[in-house]
């Protein structure tokens, strides 16, 4: 017999798992401990005025001796887990309320792990997005570091002449400068190859060069023998 026991910086969190040695080899060890209480310490440690989306952290795993073991090199390992602490978070742009965006905003809104802000355009696009302010559901936020809060956008088939100048230049430097993600969802209006020549042009993964050159061929019908057909 033999214990296992897990610890964080020095301090044991699981010290009680008793085993027996198998001849199975390679086994799975279930276990369970708090890990609010580390994970508050650790953000104290944090430079208050930073956010913190994701918080690593890495635990000291030990078997103790068995008897007659010749080998004690691997009863000691380290386990890393990288603990989210906040929700990600998702901004769906889109200029009408299309089957894609109701589907996508009540697929992600059903999990936990993520916070949806789904922004639709007037249906008569007399007023673009509305009102800019993070503070009331389904408005397009209002400043850079609003923008810079959410993980993912999904812009659908918006046109550009919804956004203003700036907001373009922000939609750009979030994927550029902060690192996010974005997904274009093209509809059956064909609004985004509206963006080419707009600063987000280069984030498209295709290039739209036109309408393409058609040309008519002269065809010239050939027998494949002078004899006629019985």
């Amino acid at each position: 017999a033999f214990r296992m026991t897990i610890e964080h910086q020095g301090k044991p969190v699981i010290d009680d798992i008793d085993l027996f040695t198998t001849e199975a080899g390679r086994r799975n060890i279930p276990f369970r401990f708090p890990i609010e209480a580390i994970v508050e310490e650790q953000r104290q440690l944090q430079n208050a005025n930073l956010q913190h989306h994701n918080l690593p952290l890495a635990f000291d795993v030990r078997l103790t001796l068995v008897e007659g073991e010749v080998n004690p090199d691997n009863n000691h390992a380290q386990l890393r887990v990288n603990v989210v602490t906040q929700k990600s978070k998702m901004l769906i742009v889109d200029g009408r309320p299309r089957w894609e965006q109701r589907y996508l905003n009540t697929l992600f809104d059903r999990d936990e792990r993520w916070t949806v802000r789904s922004v639709v355009a007037n249906m008569s696009g007399k007023q673009g997005l509305g009102t800019r302010d993070s503070r009331l559901p389904g408005q397009f936020p209002s400043n850079r570091a609003e923008l810079f809060e959410h993980q993912l956008i999904i812009l659908g088939d918006v046109a550009p002449q919804m956004f203003q100048p700036m907001e373009l230049q922000l939609l750009r430097d979030f994927v550029q400068y902060n690192g996010g993600g974005i997904i274009f969802i093209d509809g059956h209006q064909e609004r985004l190859v509206n963006y080419t020549g707009t600063v987000l042009e280069p984030l498209f993964p295709v290039r739209w060069t036109g309408a393409a050159d058609y040309r008519s061929l002269d065809l010239e019908y050939r027998p494949l023998s002078d004899q006629d057909a019985l």
